[in-house]
């Protein structure tokens, strides 16, 4: 493994091939620190985040408030109807 790869590419291995990603990391840990360091470490201690995890993370968010509102307003609506009976 002589070919040393650009920050940009190791974060497109980190996310679309981890396995990948972690062998040439171990690799680089044995054999050339400074290389690790430099390119390697701040991946594990920050890792890259696409634009759409935050996206559905929120629409995730927003649909189960919507489905728990919904649940709710149906269980009162029910007691209330039952008790007018």
């Amino acid at each position: 493994m002589e070919q040393r790869f650009t920050k940009e590419e190791l974060e497109e291995y980190y996310k679309n091939s981890r396995q990948y990603f972690d062998n040439l990391a171990k690799y680089y840990l044995e054999m050339d620190k400074d290389y690790y360091n430099e390119f390697i470490a701040p991946i594990y201690n920050n890792p890259p985040v696409t634009p759409d995890e935050g996206v559905y993370t929120r629409h995730l968010t927003l649909i189960v408030g919507i489905a728990t509102a919904l649940i709710v307003l149906g269980s009162l609506l029910v007691m209330i109807l039952s008790l007018k009976r």
